[in-house]
């Protein structure tokens, strides 16, 4: 059902290119908001600078999952490189599973978080692996049925844009009230 860590590179066989580096800490846990604010050239690039995520990659967090440190790339971010300490999905075939479903099971189904939390060893390090992730089940609703549901998931999104909005202006509107009725 899906690939996992299909294109990878070394940005040192490019040494004076400059790459943008998306690393776990540039993802926001729980939001799926990144930044691409890091860059480095090719000869000093990290040593976990190996993955690559094109347009319709959901990147998660193999390093405490339970956070969920997961993105979705919506558009290809040209050169740049993710971290190892992601795993970087595609649906095999968008026909059964649509790509943006996979960010969606992975962010919010509660039986795939139980089976992270389970699948993390105790300890320091708690993290999942390319093998954990085969073994997933996935519960994936008919073609038609994802397609209402990401439709449905738009639609709130787009109004939650709107407040957003809304909300950062409100600070502006309560001064210039202020002002009108306290000067």
């Amino acid at each position: 059902m899906i690939d996992i860590n299909k294109i990878n590179i070394n940005p040192t066989d490019a040494p004076d290119k400059e790459f943008i580096y998306i690393d776990i800490d540039a993802v926001e846990n729980g939001t799926g908001k990144y930044s691409i604010e890091k860059t480095f050239l090719g000869k000093r690039a990290p040593s976990r600078a190996r993955r690559i995520a094109n347009k319709g990659s959901t990147i998660i967090s193999t390093v405490r999952p339970n956070l969920k440190g997961f993105a979705y790339i919506a558009e290809t971010i040209e050169n740049s490189v993710f971290s190892t300490g992601f795993a970087v999905l595609n649906s095999k075939d968008e026909k059964i599973l649509i790509n943006l479903m996979i960010y969606y099971l992975f962010m919010y189904s509660e039986g795939l978080m139980k089976q992270m939390i389970a699948a993390m060893p105790k300890g320091q390090y708690p993290s999942i692996n390319k093998g954990d992730i085969d073994n997933f089940i996935l519960v994936i609703p008919p073609r038609t049925e994802q397609e209402k549901i990401l439709s449905d998931i738009a639609e709130y999104e787009a109004k939650i844009a709107i407040c957003e909005q809304k909300i950062q202006s409100l600070p502006t509107q309560k001064q210039a009230i202020l002002e009108k009725y306290l000067h």
